[in-house]
């Protein structure tokens, strides 16, 4: 899900923009994450995951999924099911997860935890991967998609975030 928003300021990082506090909650920061997508979902014309340049690529044992995104694009990602691997090869993202805020920039590769939800600023073109264990050697990216993510966080065991007014955005 995603939308290019010209009310947002792309230098703003992503965590001030949904307001996050480090005395907010896992739950809260994944309520918010929710409530923007919901918003991003309700603007007219919205982009949406097929909308995303994305390539495939299969190694024995291993997927890798990387997607293209454009500076001033905001995009929320699935949840994941698995710890993988990320490699940002191109670019600079404000990221914004249960687990924290971080900028992500060319050039790092890192892991990320089961449960993991990304509300993404992009601040720069971006080029990002993700790396998963591919043990079955799976070619259909539906599959895939199944296999290692999620829309629901409860199919992985999390608590589900009640989603409510998007008053800290401006919107109700």
């Amino acid at each position: 899900m995603s939308a290019q928003l010209d009310l947002l300021e792309t230098d703003v990082a992503v965590a001030r923009w949904l307001k996050i506090t480090p005395l907010m909650s896992r739950l809260e920061i994944r309520a918010r994450i929710g409530e923007l997508e919901k918003f991003l979902f309700s603007l007219p014309n919205p982009l949406l995951p097929k909308d995303l340049p994305t390539k495939h690529t299969f190694a024995p044992g291993v997927y890798l999924r990387t997607v293209f995104m454009k500076k001033g694009e905001v995009w929320i990602g699935r949840i994941h099911k698995h710890e993988h691997a990320s490699i940002v090869s191109q670019g600079v993202a404000s990221v914004v997860t249960e687990f924290g805020a971080v900028t992500h920039r060319a050039f790092e590769s890192f892991t990320s935890p089961p449960g993991t939800k990304r509300a993404l600023v992009i601040l720069e073109d971006t080029i990002w991967t993700c790396v998963h264990a591919n043990p079955d050697n799976i070619h259909d990216v539906e599959v895939l998609k199944n296999i290692y993510t999620t829309e629901d966080y409860a199919e992985i065991g999390f608590e589900v975030p009640q989603l409510g007014a998007l008053l800290w955005l401006g919107v109700s």
